[in-house]
Protein backbone atom coordinates (compact mmCIF):
# COMPACT_ATOMS: atom_id res chain seq x y z
CA UNK A 1 0.00 0.00 0.00
CA UNK A 2 0.60 3.35 -0.70
CA UNK A 3 1.47 6.36 2.57
CA UNK A 4 -1.25 8.19 1.33
CA UNK A 5 -3.68 4.67 1.21
CA UNK A 6 -2.19 3.40 4.38
CA UNK A 7 -3.19 6.32 6.57
CA UNK A 8 -6.51 7.09 4.78
CA UNK A 9 -9.27 7.24 7.37
CA UNK A 10 -10.61 10.94 8.30
CA UNK A 11 -9.15 12.95 10.61
CA UNK A 12 -7.22 10.71 12.37
CA UNK A 13 -5.57 9.17 9.09
CA UNK A 14 -4.83 13.07 7.93
CA UNK A 15 -2.79 13.45 11.63
CA UNK A 16 -0.82 10.00 11.24
CA UNK A 17 -0.10 10.96 7.50
CA UNK A 18 1.37 13.97 8.50
CA UNK A 19 3.20 12.86 11.09
CA UNK A 20 4.88 9.74 8.54
CA UNK A 21 5.65 12.40 6.15
CA UNK A 22 7.34 14.65 8.70
CA UNK A 23 9.79 11.19 9.43
CA UNK A 24 10.28 11.06 5.59
CA UNK A 25 11.62 14.76 4.93
CA UNK A 26 14.97 14.10 6.20
CA UNK A 27 15.72 10.82 4.47
CA UNK A 28 13.92 11.80 0.95
CA UNK A 29 12.64 15.08 1.20
CA UNK A 30 11.65 15.47 -2.36
CA UNK A 31 9.32 12.53 -2.01
CA UNK A 32 7.87 14.53 0.87
CA UNK A 33 7.29 17.28 -0.75
CA UNK A 34 5.16 15.59 -3.64
CA UNK A 35 3.19 13.40 -0.74
CA UNK A 36 2.12 17.04 0.60
CA UNK A 37 1.47 17.90 -2.59
CA UNK A 38 -0.83 15.33 -3.34
CA UNK A 39 -3.35 15.93 -0.04
CA UNK A 40 -6.07 17.64 -1.08
CA UNK A 41 -6.30 20.76 1.19
CA UNK A 42 -10.23 20.78 1.66
CA UNK A 43 -9.72 17.34 3.72
CA UNK A 44 -7.79 18.63 6.49
CA UNK A 45 -8.48 20.73 9.62
CA UNK A 46 -7.15 24.12 9.76
CA UNK A 47 -4.38 22.87 12.37
CA UNK A 48 -3.28 20.04 9.61
CA UNK A 49 -3.45 22.81 7.09
CA UNK A 50 -1.13 24.61 8.64
CA UNK A 51 0.62 21.46 9.70
CA UNK A 52 0.82 20.71 6.09
CA UNK A 53 2.22 23.98 5.23
CA UNK A 54 4.96 23.90 7.87
CA UNK A 55 6.16 20.69 6.41
CA UNK A 56 6.09 22.14 2.75
CA UNK A 57 8.40 24.49 3.80
CA UNK A 58 10.19 22.06 5.96
CA UNK A 59 10.64 19.54 2.89
CA UNK A 60 12.32 22.49 0.57
CA UNK A 61 14.58 23.37 2.77
CA UNK A 62 16.06 19.28 3.97
CA UNK A 63 16.37 19.31 -0.19
CA UNK A 64 18.19 22.68 -0.22
CA UNK A 65 15.69 24.37 -2.45
CA UNK A 66 16.43 28.43 -1.53
CA UNK A 67 13.21 30.15 0.03
CA UNK A 68 12.11 32.95 -2.04
CA UNK A 69 8.86 34.41 -0.18
CA UNK A 70 8.13 34.74 3.45
CA UNK A 71 4.24 34.69 3.05
CA UNK A 72 3.57 30.78 3.71
CA UNK A 73 5.99 31.01 6.77
CA UNK A 74 4.38 33.80 8.38
CA UNK A 75 0.90 32.05 7.72
CA UNK A 76 2.38 29.11 10.16
CA UNK A 77 4.07 31.52 12.70
CA UNK A 78 0.85 33.65 13.12
CA UNK A 79 -0.96 30.52 13.58
CA UNK A 80 1.32 28.64 16.09
CA UNK A 81 1.43 32.24 18.03
CA UNK A 82 -2.35 31.15 18.87
CA UNK A 83 -2.29 27.27 19.01
CA UNK A 84 0.78 26.37 21.05
CA UNK A 85 2.35 23.64 20.55
CA UNK A 86 5.56 22.22 21.97
CA UNK A 87 6.61 20.29 19.06
CA UNK A 88 5.32 22.52 15.89
CA UNK A 89 6.43 26.19 17.61
CA UNK A 90 9.80 25.81 17.89
CA UNK A 91 9.91 24.05 14.20
CA UNK A 92 7.85 26.76 12.70
CA UNK A 93 9.89 29.92 14.11
CA UNK A 94 13.29 27.98 13.11
CA UNK A 95 12.18 27.33 9.70
CA UNK A 96 11.18 31.48 9.82
CA UNK A 97 14.97 31.90 10.46
CA UNK A 98 15.29 29.56 7.60
CA UNK A 99 13.19 31.34 4.95
CA UNK A 100 14.79 34.83 6.11
CA UNK A 101 18.23 33.46 5.67
CA UNK A 102 17.41 32.76 2.24
CA UNK A 103 16.28 36.21 1.74
CA UNK A 104 19.02 37.99 3.52
CA UNK A 105 16.53 39.42 6.21
CA UNK A 106 19.34 37.94 8.72
CA UNK A 107 17.91 40.57 11.87
CA UNK A 108 14.31 39.12 11.23
CA UNK A 109 16.81 35.19 10.87
CA UNK A 110 18.40 35.83 13.69
CA UNK A 111 15.36 36.74 16.26
CA UNK A 112 13.12 34.03 14.60
CA UNK A 113 16.37 31.56 15.27
CA UNK A 114 16.59 33.06 19.13
CA UNK A 115 12.97 32.67 19.37
CA UNK A 116 13.39 28.96 18.96
CA UNK A 117 15.49 28.49 21.26
CA UNK A 118 13.39 30.08 23.59
CA UNK A 119 10.77 27.47 23.45
CA UNK A 120 13.33 24.21 23.71
CA UNK A 121 13.31 23.36 26.92
CA UNK A 122 17.56 22.89 27.68
CA UNK A 123 16.80 18.67 27.92
CA UNK A 124 17.89 15.81 26.09
CA UNK A 125 14.92 15.32 24.29
CA UNK A 126 15.58 18.89 22.61
CA UNK A 127 19.12 18.62 22.70
CA UNK A 128 19.21 17.55 19.23
CA UNK A 129 17.08 19.86 17.94
CA UNK A 130 18.55 23.18 19.96
CA UNK A 131 22.12 21.87 18.54
CA UNK A 132 20.87 22.19 14.89
CA UNK A 133 19.18 25.96 15.75
CA UNK A 134 22.42 26.69 17.70
CA UNK A 135 24.36 25.63 14.79
CA UNK A 136 22.31 27.87 12.30
CA UNK A 137 22.74 30.62 14.03
CA UNK A 138 26.55 30.52 14.91
CA UNK A 139 27.04 30.11 11.17
CA UNK A 140 24.70 33.65 10.19
CA UNK A 141 26.76 35.66 13.09
CA UNK A 142 29.51 33.92 11.20
CA UNK A 143 28.65 35.87 8.02
CA UNK A 144 27.60 38.68 9.77
CA UNK A 145 31.59 39.10 11.39
CA UNK A 146 30.01 38.92 14.89
CA UNK A 147 32.87 36.18 15.76
CA UNK A 148 32.70 36.83 19.46
CA UNK A 149 28.95 36.17 19.48
CA UNK A 150 28.77 33.30 17.10
CA UNK A 151 31.37 30.80 19.05
CA UNK A 152 28.86 30.21 22.18
CA UNK A 153 26.38 29.11 19.63
CA UNK A 154 28.73 26.53 16.98
CA UNK A 155 30.11 25.35 20.58
CA UNK A 156 26.30 24.57 21.79
CA UNK A 157 25.95 22.95 18.44
CA UNK A 158 29.20 20.67 18.97
CA UNK A 159 27.60 19.70 22.47
CA UNK A 160 24.70 18.40 20.52
CA UNK A 161 26.31 16.72 18.34
CA UNK A 162 28.27 14.73 20.75
CA UNK A 163 25.70 13.85 22.11
CA UNK A 164 24.10 12.35 18.91
CA UNK A 165 27.01 10.95 17.70
CA UNK A 166 26.97 13.04 14.97
CA UNK A 167 30.41 13.08 13.01
CA UNK A 168 29.05 15.20 9.63
CA UNK A 169 27.58 17.27 12.18
CA UNK A 170 30.45 17.72 14.01
CA UNK A 171 32.90 18.11 11.40
CA UNK A 172 30.82 20.77 9.99
CA UNK A 173 30.64 22.62 13.46
CA UNK A 174 34.35 22.50 14.22
CA UNK A 175 34.97 23.68 10.75
CA UNK A 176 33.03 26.51 11.47
CA UNK A 177 34.40 27.55 14.80
CA UNK A 178 38.03 27.49 13.35
CA UNK A 179 37.03 29.57 10.56
CA UNK A 180 35.47 32.12 13.34
CA UNK A 181 38.77 31.81 15.30
CA UNK A 182 40.83 32.13 12.24
CA UNK A 183 38.73 35.41 10.96
CA UNK A 184 39.84 36.60 14.99
CA UNK A 185 43.24 35.66 14.31
CA UNK A 186 43.19 33.35 16.60
CA UNK A 187 45.58 30.96 15.22
CA UNK A 188 46.26 28.52 17.81
CA UNK A 189 42.70 27.76 18.31
CA UNK A 190 41.82 27.78 14.53
CA UNK A 191 44.36 25.43 13.51
CA UNK A 192 43.21 23.21 17.03
CA UNK A 193 39.52 23.13 15.59
CA UNK A 194 39.96 22.30 11.80
CA UNK A 195 42.17 19.30 12.88
CA UNK A 196 39.13 17.93 14.84
CA UNK A 197 37.32 18.69 11.99
CA UNK A 198 39.42 16.90 9.73
CA UNK A 199 38.91 13.99 12.27
CA UNK A 200 35.37 13.47 11.89
CA UNK A 201 35.97 14.19 8.10
CA UNK A 202 35.71 10.50 7.02
CA UNK A 203 32.05 11.08 6.94
CA UNK A 204 31.90 14.29 4.40
CA UNK A 205 31.48 14.68 0.56
CA UNK A 206 34.93 14.35 -0.95
CA UNK A 207 34.08 18.66 -1.51
CA UNK A 208 33.68 18.99 1.95
CA UNK A 209 36.65 17.40 2.85
CA UNK A 210 38.96 19.68 0.66
CA UNK A 211 37.02 23.26 1.98
CA UNK A 212 38.77 21.77 5.39
CA UNK A 213 42.17 21.12 3.73
CA UNK A 214 41.63 25.19 2.31
CA UNK A 215 41.13 26.62 5.63
CA UNK A 216 43.67 24.24 6.85
CA UNK A 217 46.05 25.97 4.54
CA UNK A 218 45.55 29.35 4.80
CA UNK A 219 45.91 29.26 9.06
CA UNK A 220 49.14 27.91 7.84
CA UNK A 221 49.93 30.82 5.64
CA UNK A 222 48.52 32.83 8.68
CA UNK A 223 51.40 31.44 10.97
CA UNK A 224 54.31 31.52 7.63
CA UNK A 225 54.61 27.78 7.70
CA UNK A 226 54.70 28.57 3.45
CA UNK A 227 55.60 24.95 2.69
CA UNK A 228 52.95 22.83 4.60
CA UNK A 229 49.93 25.92 3.17
CA UNK A 230 51.85 25.02 -0.63
CA UNK A 231 51.19 21.25 0.54
CA UNK A 232 47.63 21.54 1.69
CA UNK A 233 45.98 23.71 -0.64
CA UNK A 234 47.74 22.28 -3.92
CA UNK A 235 44.46 21.22 -6.52
CA UNK A 236 41.99 21.82 -3.68
CA UNK A 237 39.82 24.22 -5.95
CA UNK A 238 39.08 21.63 -8.00
CA UNK A 239 37.36 19.59 -5.24
CA UNK A 240 35.59 22.01 -3.45
CA UNK A 241 31.92 22.86 -4.33
CA UNK A 242 30.95 26.15 -5.89
CA UNK A 243 30.30 28.07 -2.78
CA UNK A 244 33.54 27.53 -1.71
CA UNK A 245 35.59 27.70 -4.88
CA UNK A 246 36.05 31.62 -5.13
CA UNK A 247 37.36 31.40 -1.58
CA UNK A 248 39.81 28.33 -2.88
CA UNK A 249 41.36 30.44 -5.33
CA UNK A 250 41.81 33.46 -3.01
CA UNK A 251 43.84 30.99 -0.94
CA UNK A 252 45.50 29.63 -3.59
CA UNK A 253 46.82 32.55 -4.84
CA UNK A 254 48.01 34.21 -1.38
CA UNK A 255 50.05 30.90 -1.12
CA UNK A 256 51.30 30.45 -4.17
CA UNK A 257 52.95 33.82 -4.67
CA UNK A 258 54.59 33.72 -0.76
CA UNK A 259 56.11 30.59 -2.31
CA UNK A 260 57.41 32.34 -5.06
CA UNK A 261 55.74 30.41 -7.37
CA UNK A 262 54.37 33.81 -9.51
CA UNK A 263 53.08 31.89 -12.76
CA UNK A 264 50.85 29.84 -10.70
CA UNK A 265 50.08 32.39 -8.40
CA UNK A 266 48.71 34.85 -11.49
CA UNK A 267 46.76 31.90 -13.21
CA UNK A 268 44.31 31.74 -10.11
CA UNK A 269 44.29 35.53 -9.70
CA UNK A 270 43.01 35.52 -13.66
CA UNK A 271 40.50 32.72 -12.88
CA UNK A 272 39.15 34.81 -9.44
CA UNK A 273 38.88 37.66 -11.87
CA UNK A 274 36.79 36.27 -14.34
CA UNK A 275 35.32 33.92 -12.29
Amino acid sequence: LSLLAACSGGRSGNRLLLERIDSLTSVNPAKAAALLDSIDPATLSEGERHHRDLLTIKAADKDYITHTSDSLILSVIDYYASHSDPRLTPQALYYGGRVYSDLGDYPTALRYFHDALDHLPDNDDNRPFRGTVMSQTGRLLEKLRLYTQAAPYIEGAIEASKFKKDSFALASNYQLLGATYLNQKNLSEAKLNFEKARKYAASLETCDRANINVYEAITMFEYNNIDSALCMIRNQHTLVDSTSYNFALICAAQIYRAAGISDTAYAYAHELAMS
